[in-house]
């Protein structure tokens, strides 16, 4: 998670949230796997950047929906 920090600003934050999700879940092809891995490190720096709980929630839940 520190990692992420120095990665991703806080401007660009949520979009990042699903960008990443979108591919590792592409290349993976489950849903669950990205929401339970990816998902769980994204929460976390999302609510010590002080971004609301469910705008990263939703990123990460939009990947399950998307179709590409």
């Amino acid at each position: 998670m520190v990692f992420g920090f120095h990665l991703i600003s806080a401007k660009w934050f949520l979009p990042s949230v699903f960008i990443v999700c979108t591919i590792v879940g592409t290349a993976i092809g489950s849903a669950f796997t990205v929401i339970s891995t990816v998902g769980i490190a994204f929460m976390g720096m999302g609510i010590t950047m002080g971004m609301n709980p469910a705008m990263v929630a939703g990123g990460n839940y939009l990947r399950s929906n998307f179709r590409g």
